[in-house]
């Protein structure tokens, strides 16, 4: 081989170590514990990334799912007061805009229009909230230890 010819193989093998590295780098970081829930319906990893992490990575993504868990379970537990603080404003906006109504719109109006649009709310954080509790459970089992103690 001459020395042109070494330095274009070097150079095509240098490449080649970079592009794998690349490849590498991305798997793994693709593949790395999401910090958001990542689970199906019957709290398991949801195909693709999340359940090659699961098999990867074992505990240390069932512990950041417990904690995306406990976040969104905070989250949703804390909803109902800050609706609250903003229905207070809210109301006061809303009884400027009805003193500006005219009668007939409201004698109209639906008042069981926005108690049901809450009820459908709370219904959804409250099936949202099982399903947490459910997955909660799950994820202490994937763990190992039975109990974990929140962070």
């Amino acid at each position: 081989m001459t020395d042109d010819e070494l330095k274009a193989a070097r150079a095509r093998r240098r490449r080649t170590l970079w592009q794998m590295a690349v490849v590498l780098a991305w798997a793994i970081w693709a593949t790395l514990p999401p910090a958001e829930l990542a689970l199906d319906t019957d709290c398991q990893p949801i195909d693709g990334p999340s359940s090659v992490s699961a098999f990867l990575y074992g505990k240390w993504f069932w512990s950041r799912q417990l904690d995306a868990e406990i976040s969104e379970a905070n989250h949703l537990l804390a909803l109902p007061a800050q609706q609250e603080l903003q229905q207070g404003d809210e109301r006061l906006k809303v009884d400027d805009r009805m003193n500006h109504l005219n009668k007939d719109d409201i004698r109209n109006a639906d008042p069981d229009q926005r108690q049901h649009r809450e009820e459908a709310e709370q219904t959804k954080r409250l099936l949202r909230l099982a399903w947490l509790a459910q997955c909660r459970a799950t994820i202490e089992t994937k763990m190992g230890d039975g109990v974990v103690e929140p962070r």
